[in-house]
């Protein structure tokens, strides 16, 4: 590990500045401007602690849901255009063999993959009046609805501890 951390330069930045620099600041635009500065700060830090791991975990999610989708697509009056779009995003790699999966390459995975859940979900909107009362239909729309849940829930460990709590941002 190199010493010190980016996340212990982010906190000395932003203790520098609530403790040094916002006692001499007397208009509220000031004031607002530095408390937006150390929101943001705070946010980076949660993003250097958690973002690689929800970035991994989402993956890992849409590594299982899309395959399900692909699958209730490949049923008569499916859509052939999502089942190449999730067969050509599911055969990507992102980033060479055995190499360190940085966070921008994880991002860029994540994204692609998303993008194939979000082409699904417009086939699906699009055709929903004539399967919406189906079985399949309707447990492959709760699977989706449970994917959005959980990254929800992941994307909020980044953004939270930044904000909440924390006075208003400007």
């Amino acid at each position: 590990m190199i010493y010190p951390s980016a996340i212990d330069c982010l906190k000395t930045i932003e203790s520098t500045l609530e403790n040094k620099i916002k006692p001499l600041l007397s208009g509220t635009f000031e004031r607002s401007t530095l408390a937006t500065v150390g929101h943001l700060l705070r946010h980076v830090v949660c993003r250097i602690e958690h973002e690689g791991d929800v970035l991994f975990d989402d993956i890992q999610a849409l590594k299982r849901l899309l395959p399900e989708i692909r699958r209730y697509a490949a049923q008569p009056g499916g859509s052939n255009a999502v089942i190449a779009e999730i067969d050509d995003v599911l055969a990507r790699h992102f980033r060479p063999p055995g190499a360190y999966p940085s966070l921008t390459s994880l991002a860029e995975e994540a994204g692609a993959l998303r993008e194939a859940l979000a082409s699904a979900q417009t086939w699906l909107i699009a055709t929903a009046g004539e399967r919406k009362n189906r079985a399949d239909c309707q447990h492959i729309r709760e699977q989706i609805r449970t994917y959005i849940a959980q990254q929800l829930t992941g994307e909020a460990l980044l953004v939270e501890p930044a904000f909440v709590g924390h006075g208003p941002r400007r």
